[in-house]
């Protein structure tokens, strides 16, 4: 991070629905870099990253969990 406004957030979603993270981010005020849809500074991306993915099996199937590096 370059600008001393910048600020990095980490948090937990334990249900993924739509914009479920940008939006609440906005209405307080720190919409996301790049986030032109909820008015975030301008940036080339949307920057929000995901560190790690998973999900839990139906009727007993294992699931996946990825881990990024």
């Amino acid at each position: 991070m370059t600008d001393s406004q910048d600020l990095e957030v980490s948090l937990l979603i334990r249900k993924g629905f739509r914009h479920q993270i940008r939006a609440p981010l906005a209405w307080v005020g720190l919409p996301i870099l790049g986030d032109s849809l909820y008015e975030g500074p301008p940036a080339p991306r949307l920057y929000l990253e995901s560190r790690s993915f998973g999900f839990k099996g139906t009727e007993g199937d294992v699931g996946l969990s990825l881990d990024m590096p």
